[in-house]
């Protein structure tokens, strides 16, 4: 079974920290996983997450 996510915190250069309930923590790099629009505009749409 996979562990539980208990919190994640993204950050404006698209990495997101994980951390799971086994306390472990991961950090993931989003930026591959977003279109190119995206990249036009970073601060307007971290502003829409917060």
């Amino acid at each position: 079974m996979f562990p539980k996510v208990v919190q994640v915190i993204p950050y404006r250069d698209y990495k997101v920290d994980v951390y799971f309930e086994d306390r472990k923590i991961v950090c993931y790099h989003a930026s591959h996983l977003l279109s190119e629009y995206f990249f036009k505009e970073p601060d307007t749409i971290f502003d829409t997450w917060l």
